[in-house]
């Protein structure tokens, strides 16, 4: 209880005569800095030595809309 600020003393309190006071309402988050990235182009000839998924944006959560096959040769 003491790591979310409630002593033994008062949550046997509380317990025992109920709370005393109207609850906390809980804030909204807090914004997190932004991780935004971007996309970089780069030229050039990949040779994949494993498939390949093409996401909606440059993060490996987003969805993916394309799956390039792996490719052991080059072109």
């Amino acid at each position: 209880m003491v790591s979310i600020g409630i002593s033994k003393t008062q949550f046997a309190h509380d317990i025992a005569h109920g709370v005393s006071r109207k609850a906390n309402v809980a804030k909204k988050p807090a914004k997190s800095a932004s991780n935004k990235s971007n996309w970089v182009k780069r030229p050039g000839t990949f040779i994949l030595s494993k498939a390949l998924k093409l996401h909606t944006s440059p993060h490996i959560t987003a969805p993916a809309i394309a799956k390039l096959p792996n490719c052991q040769k080059a072109l």
